[in-house]
């Protein structure tokens, strides 16, 4: 773990702020729609969390207890 090497994406946070740029478009223009994506994905991402979860800790003595 001593000779970590970060890779650096120069693009990362102009594509963030086009990203989100975009999302308040479609936010304004489509606000039930996005309401109702939005939850539909914070769900499936709970759902896939918990599962990843689930699989680790059935599949790993050591995290049996956590």
């Amino acid at each position: 773990m001593k000779n970590i090497i970060a890779i650096k994406n120069e693009y990362s946070e102009e594509f963030s702020e086009e990203f989100s740029a975009i999302l308040d478009e479609y936010k304004e223009t489509f606000p039930d729609l996005f309401d109702k994506v939005q939850k539909a994905v914070a769900d499936a991402f709970k759902t896939a969390m918990s599962n990843a979860i689930k699989t680790v800790r059935s599949e790993n003595p050591r995290f049996k207890k956590a």
